[in-house]
């Protein structure tokens, strides 16, 4: 298990780092709910993230992100279509990227034994991710 101290590596160059959330009993649902609490709006965002001892997470970021997979709660496919970058995909369950034209095959690269592929996205074009149990909205800078 990859741990930095008493933290625990949950996601690691924008993948979730499913073996480490199983071993720290903290769901897949769990970790995109504190991203997006943080204002993270796709993995591509997320150079590193740590379950601190505290139960907080920490976060990495990179300066450019790359293209990732969403973390709103809902999909649409409108928005998909506005929002996708072409040529890119991302495995639904852990956040994998892959660059095709076309959809890949469910069945393409089984290394987690379930591959779900959306468009992976790069910026969603929302400023401000509002989440209930946070004082105000986190900003995101265009």
């Amino acid at each position: 298990m990859l741990t930095q101290g008493d933290a625990t590596l949950l996601v690691m160059d924008g993948r979730l780092a499913l073996e480490h959330l199983h071993h720290a009993e903290f769901s897949r649902d769990r970790a995109f709910s504190e991203l997006r609490s943080m204002g993270v709006q796709h993995l591509g965002e997320v150079r590193r993230a740590w379950l601190e001892p505290s139960g907080r997470v920490s976060l990495l970021l990179y300066q450019k992100p790359r293209s990732g997979l969403w973390l709103l709660p809902e999909q649409n496919e409108t928005f998909n279509q506005h929002i996708a970058v072409d040529g890119c995909f991302a495995c639904g369950h852990c956040g994998y990227v892959v660059n095709s034209e076309q959809q890949p095959d469910p069945h393409a690269v089984l290394l987690l034994g379930q591959r779900a592929w959306r468009p992976a996205v790069k910026r969603l074009g929302v400023e401000r991710i509002y989440h209930p149990h946070s004082e105000g909205a986190s900003t995101r800078g265009g």
